[in-house]
């Protein structure tokens, strides 16, 4: 595990700056804390910054292959490598250790690009060919890692792990990306290419992306398809669907495991995490070490009220509980730091990742779960109006306006067009929009608003509107909100803590498998049907059945360790910053001031645009 940089020229007889190089790779310190390595050569310039995970003595990047024709950085963990070099060999391959990422540079020498295909983990590389002048980016199926990347003005292409060090290069237009600002106000991230910024793009899941000559070209390798169920397989029933599920994620879990440092867990209180944990806790020796999230209010914190802990206690598992206060307005500027957008992700795992941090480096994690199996809300708000989908929508619109006491994501679910479309998914979420919409300045709101209705219409398989209405939401959920959002939270709060974070509901051949399980049998008692199913042999029935609560955390305070607002709080959000900032009415933050004690999360989301543009956008580096 590492982050990853390069830039790459359009003429090959212009060098690479190693000063710039080191400068976007340094910047990415905090996710390889271990070391630092660099190739340099005509037209192209590589750097990473190492975790050290796997063959801690012999695995430092780039790495290349016997002729020093390709050379490569990854950053990931290839899970089947050591059954892939064993291939390697017999095939008469020269390997020089066991890193994970040295069977990519071989694998290359046989197949090219096809080599994808081979890789079982997540990844982000970046893999130069010198024979060809060419260099390719490729990300992992469902997103896991992030890859960033810009093009200059003379043509040269920059990338990197986060957005920063394509920003920081000084190749790229830094200003916000309006259409990219909307998606994370809608959903929670920018969606397929686009970013916060207009100079950057990010690589999407599934994809690669070739440099040659200024000139680049992306394509799709792999994609969350329904149509590639086999209508000759022979039917198994419930049973056996599970008995199938448990032993493929029992699988993914031991290749999860493999490294050459001990191993932790996040563990909640809910059925993902603990069938993940259960599972690692059978085949390590000793105990294994987990992480579980409290919260200081009892309102929000399920470790008081729920059975996981005690439930795993009582089979020879312990682990530590880490108690957050639910302030972490002095932790804001690194925060958004590292997320890089306004809005923040999961900072539950960045405060998981503090009580980790220098003690272990990788992580397993239950997330992944409720996209494949359907543990949302908006799952049940599309089923549970379908009934009214006959009427014609002006009724649908009267009728939703006139329910008392339903959710915004139930009031659009009734009265959108009812086909199954990127724009109804969206709808069915809970919106950032909601909350934050009304306080940008008018011209603001409206370029937001705008850019929020053009959104892009993803690439869809040629049946998806002949799939099952759960596979539709399995595959926008794959598509959009778990690369966009989850996973990229996740990686960006972990990482800023050095952690690796492991996902083994994220397998690939695991997800193939589960998107065969028929849409009938998901939905049965309760959300994750199937899921329950393959797990209650292995889990306490409290867990295995337990109804499903995402995790709430309270809005941030005003109070922190010294008892004030940190001093830039009251600076980033005077009349002076915000009327020169120019993105929100001064009038609407003096009156959420005014309203509230603590800091709303609408206030949370103004502090952290006026950070991003001042670190990032006005490029004034990481305010303390």
């Amino acid at each position: 595990m590492c982050g990853i940089s390069g830039i790459a020229t359009r003429d090959l007889q212009q060098p690479v700056d190693r000063a710039l190089l080191e400068h976007i790779t340094d910047l990415l310190e905090h996710r390889g804390p271990d070391g630092r390595g660099f190739h340099l050569a005509r037209g192209v310039g590589l750097g990473m910054r190492r975790l050290s995970i796997v063959d801690l003595e012999t695995g430092e990047q780039p790495i290349s292959n016997e002729t020093g024709s390709v050379h490569l950085v990854c950053n990931g963990e290839i899970y089947n490598a050591p059954e892939l070099r064993q291939e390697l060999l017999a095939r008469g391959h020269r390997l020089r250790g066991h890193s994970d990422v040295e069977v990519i540079a071989h694998l290359y020498e046989d197949v090219g690009l096809e080599f994808v295909h081979r890789l079982r983990g997540m990844f982000a590389i970046a893999l130069w060919d010198g024979d060809a002048h060419t260099l390719h980016l490729i990300r992992d199926r469902f997103g896991m890692k992030p890859l960033y990347y810009g093009q200059s003005a003379s043509g040269s292409l920059v990338f990197g792990s986060e957005a920063k060090s394509v920003l920081c290069s000084g190749l790229v237009d830094r200003a916000f990306d309006l259409a990219g600002i909307a998606d994370i106000l809608t959903i929670g991230g920018p969606l397929f290419s686009r970013s916060a910024f207009r100079g950057v793009r990010q690589l999407e899941a599934g994809h690669t992306l070739s440099y040659h000559a200024g000139a680049i070209t992306t394509r799709r390798y792999w994609d969350v398809d329904f149509s590639r169920v086999s209508p000759n397989e022979l039917p198994r029933s419930e049973g056996e669907w599970a008995e199938a599920i448990a032993a493929k994620l029992r699988e993914s879990v031991h290749l999860h495991l493999r490294g050459d440092v001990p191993v932790a867990a996040y563990l909640s209180p809910g059925i993902d995490s603990s069938i993940v944990t259960r599972f690692a806790a059978d085949e390590l020796p000793g105990i294994l070490p987990t992480f579980s999230l409290g919260f200081a209010d009892p309102e929000f914190d399920e470790l008081r009220t729920q059975p996981t802990l005690d439930a795993f206690a009582q089979q020879g598992l312990s682990g530590e509980r880490v108690v957050f206060d639910g302030s972490y307005l002095e932790d804001l500027p690194s925060s958004i730091w590292h997320q890089e957008q306004p809005v923040i992700l999961q900072h539950s795992w960045q405060v998981l990742g503090a009580a980790m941090k220098g003690r272990f480096k990788v992580a397993l994690t239950g997330q992944g779960s409720d996209e494949l199996f359907g543990g949302y809300p908006w799952h049940d708000a599309d089923y549970l109006w379908r009934h009214l989908y006959w009427l014609p929508s002006p009724m649908r619109r009267v009728i939703a306006a006139r329910l008392p006491r339903i959710s915004g994501p139930d009031r659009r679910a009734i009265s959108m067009s009812p086909g199954m479309t990127l724009n109804r998914y969206l709808g069915l979420q809970f919106l950032h929009w909601d909350r934050y919409g009304k306080l940008f300045q008018p011209d603001v709101h409206a370029s937001l608003t705008v850019a929020r209705d053009t959104l892009a219409v993803p690439d869809f398989p040629d049946q998806f509107h002949h799939w099952d209405r759960f596979q539709q939401l399995v595959y926008l959920e794959c598509r959009t909100r778990l690369p966009s959002y989850i996973n990229r939270g996740l990686d960006a709060a972990s990482m800023a803590q050095s952690i690796e974070p492991r996902l083994p509901f994220l397998d690939h051949e695991f997800a193939e498998l589960c998107v065969q399980v028929p849409p009938p049998l998901r939905r049965r008692r309760m959300e994750k049907h199937m899921l329950r199913r393959a797990t209650e042999a292995h889990l306490p029935a409290e867990i295995a059945w337990r109804k499903k609560r995402g995790l709430r955390s309270p809005d941030p305070s005003w109070s922190t360790a010294r008892g004030t607002p940190p001093a830039f709080v009251q600076e980033l959000l005077s009349d002076e910053v915000v009327r020169a900032k120019g993105y929100f009415r001064p009038e609407a933050i003096q009156a959420l001031r005014a309203k509230h004690r603590g800091v709303p999360k609408g206030l949370a989301a103004v502090l952290g645009f006026h950070l991003l543009d001042e670190m990032l956008v006005q490029g004034r580096g990481r305010v303390a």
